[in-house]
C-alpha cells in the first residue's frame, strides 16, 4: 500500500474519531444543561402557580368582579425562552412552563378545579393598560417595558361560585 493511501485512511479515521468525540460531548453537555435548567423552570412555575392560587382565593372574599396581578418573571432562563400555558386536563386546571429550546423540560403545576374560559373582550386597567386574556404566553414579553404578563381571576356576578382563572398579556395603549 502506498504511503499516500495510508495517510488518507489515517486522516479519515482521525476525522471519524474527532466527530464521534465532538458529538458525544455535545450530547452530554445538552443533558447537563437540561438538568441544570429544570430547577429554575420549576421555580418559575411554582411562583406563577402560587400567584394564580392566591388570586383565586382572594376573589372569593373580595367584592371585585376581576383581580389582576402583574407577574415578575424573567424573560428567559439562562438565555432560553419559555412558554407559559394554562389548560384543563381531567377536570383540573394545570399551569405548564416549557423551554422553547428544550421542550421536554417542562414543569406542571396543578392549580385546582377552576374554569379557564375567559371573557372575550379585552379589559382595561391602571391608566391605559389593556389586558388580552390568553391561554399561552411567550416569556419574551416579560422583558419589554410596554408589556406585562399577568394572571387574573374572574368571578361571575350571576354565579358567585363560578371562578375563572388564567393568563393575560397587558399592553400599554
Amino acid at each position: 500500500m502506498s504511503p499516500i493511501v495510508t495517510k488518507v485512511i489515517l486522516f479519515a479515521v482521525m476525522v471519524m474519531i474527532s466527530l464521534s468525540v465532538t458529538l458525544f460531548f455535545t450530547g452530554y453537555s445538552n443533558i447537563v444543561a437540561r438538568e441544570l435548567l429544570q430547577p429554575q423552570v420549576e421555580e418559575v412555575a411554582q411562583y406563577v402557580g402560587d400567584e394564580i392560587k392566591n388570586l383565586a382565593t382572594l376573589i372569593l372574599v373580595s367584592d371585585s368582579e376581576i383581580l389582576i396581578k402583574e407577574l415578575d418573571i424573567p424573560p428567559d432562563i439562562q438565555s432560553r425562552g419559555y412558554v407559559l400555558s394554562i389548560y384543563v386536563e381531567n377536570g383540573s386546571v394545570y399551569l405548564s412552563i416549557k423551554l422553547k429550546s428544550f421542550p421536554w423540560n417542562e414543569a406542571r403545576i396543578l392549580i385546582g378545579a377552576y374554569s379557564i374560559s375567559h371573557p372575550t373582550t379585552n379589559y382595561y386597567y391602571r391608566d391605559g393598560w389593556r389586558i388580552e386574556f390568553l391561554d399561552s404566553i411567550d416569556s419574551g414579553y416579560a422583558g419589554l417595558s410596554n408589556y406585562k404578563i399577568v394572571v387574573w381571576a374572574y368571578r361571575d356576578k350571576n354565579n358567585n361560585s363560578s371562578i375563572c382563572i388564567g393568563l393575560g398579556l397587558g399592553e400599554k395603549v
